[in-house]
């Protein structure tokens, strides 16, 4: 039996031009600091241009969320993603302010985050 071509299936999946890109997370420049490190980090969401962002982690945290088994670049890298996936599909906590809804702020501490995005703490221990 052959489909009918005058009515046909939807796509469930859209047109790539439609389909969100993943944002690119390029960590430029490390520096170590007294209780860790600051990172210079750009954020490339689509056509966009990049977004600078300064971003710091700390030691502790840095072993609470992989136990000091990778780069802290790289955390600070999970970090970033976890936060544009909330934003996106707004899921960030209820108790931050509004404009967190939007956008990464330009100068925030990995601590910020753990209270922004409900679960990370268990995403990121899963990752790393």
């Amino acid at each position: 039996m052959h489909a009918d071509s005058s009515n046909p299936q939807p796509n469930p999946q859209p047109p790539r031009s439609e389909q969100a890109e993943t944002p690119r997370v390029d960590v430029r420049e490390e520096r170590e600091t007294p209780r860790g490190w600051s990172y210079r980090v750009l954020v490339r969401q689509g056509p966009q241009p990049a977004a600078e962002h300064r971003i710091s982690l700390s030691w502790v945290d840095h072993q609470h969320y992989c136990g000091g088994t990778q780069p802290p670049s790289i955390t600070v890298e999970q970090v970033i993603h976890a936060l544009l996936d909330a934003i996106d599909r707004h899921a960030l906590a209820q108790t931050l302010p509004p404009q967190f809804g939007t956008a990464l702020p330009t100068r925030f501490d990995i601590s910020l985050a753990r209270r922004m995005v409900p679960g990370l703490d268990a995403t990121l221990r899963k990752a790393g």
